[in-house]
């Protein structure tokens, strides 16, 4: 029982204080699960973060989802994924019953651009453990080498990420 509180308290904590989405939110689960917990390694973390953005659906909740089910099976996984939830379905209730008609357009973007700026931070943090680790396996060429090759893909032809991963997979293997 005390390992659900913990999943219960450390997913709540960054449904809280998290913002963004998935990609913004993972540098917050990789503290609490890897370097406060130590429930995952660095490795099982990237593989999860991969698997999550590879798939339909909030990667946070993904992510949040299969570290409670590794720690504490089926009963971990579902309150992983209710607490990482939790604290925006309360905020969005409020904003809805109370503070719909009081919320201008320009109070709710002077709200979220400064936001913007942090998670792009977030998200530059977590790139760069995500490079460091890959240099420890694969050598900087490949890394350059499938930089070079995903990035038009994905953000010009606009193929999916998932699929750019699973060709990369099928050819290394």
């Amino acid at each position: 029982m005390k390992e659900i509180l913990e999943i219960f308290i450390s997913f709540l904590k960054v449904g809280m204080f998290g913002y963004g989405g998935g990609s913004a939110v993972a540098p917050l689960i990789h503290k609490e699960a890897v370097e406060k917990r130590g429930w995952i390694d660095d490795d099982e973390f990237i593989d999860i973060v991969a698997i999550a953005n590879s798939l339909p659906g909030a990667s946070m909740v993904e992510m949040s989802t299969a570290i409670g089910y590794k720690i504490k099976g089926l009963l971990g996984g579902i309150v992983a994924a209710f607490s990482i939830t939790l604290p925006s379905m309360i905020a969005f209730t409020i904003v809805m019953i109370f503070l719909n008609d009081l919320i201008t357009e320009e109070v709710l973007n002077a709200v979220t651009v400064p936001v913007l700026a942090v998670v792009a931070a977030l998200m530059f943090s977590l790139s760069k453990k995500f490079f460091l680790q890959s240099k420890k396996e694969l050598s900087l060429a490949i890394i350059v080498l499938v930089y070079l090759g995903s990035f038009p893909l994905i953000y010009f032809i606009r193929i999916y990420p998932s699929l750019v991963i699973v060709a990369i997979v099928a050819y290394v293997f």
